[in-house]
């Protein structure tokens, strides 16, 4: 049976689908972000023990860019985060709008059922009723 509010669960089920899509999307990025910053770290470290190898190699400036790119990279992820928390908030109220609206659409059904049954019942009553007359 359709309700009056099947309109609105179907709008709100593909909100929080796109909601989940976008999450994954956003778990991907910060998950790229976090291996990145590792990888810079790795080379960081392994250039770092090039240049204590090397006294005379000239890796300052070299070191400071490798550095600047692990903060942004640091700076990515942090931002990734964010944005994936919001997103969870997000998916967390577009859900609960869902479920609220599915409760009062079964609620509706069982309404109408219920009714429906009243008056099937009302029927079933009046034709004992005529029928019992209609007796002698």
């Amino acid at each position: 049976m359709t309700t009056p509010l099947d309109g609105a669960l179907r709008v709100q089920q593909r909100e929080v689908e796109a909601i989940r899509v976008t999450i994954a999307v956003e778990v991907e990025r910060a998950g790229r972000a976090r291996a990145a910053c590792r990888e810079a770290q790795a080379q960081m470290e392994g250039e770092r023990a090039i240049a204590a190898g090397s006294p005379l190699l000239p890796t300052h400036n070299y070191l400071r860019r490798l550095r600047e790119t692990q903060a942004n990279l640091a700076a990515a992820t942090a931002d990734a985060d964010v944005r994936l928390e919001r997103l969870q908030e997000r998916a967390v109220e577009a859900y609960g709008k869902a479920r609220v609206i599915e409760i009062a659409a079964e609620q509706h059904r069982r309404e109408a059922n219920r009714l429906l049954a009243i008056a099937e019942q009302r029927e079933l009553d009046d034709l004992a009723g005529r029928q019992s007359a209609a007796r002698p």
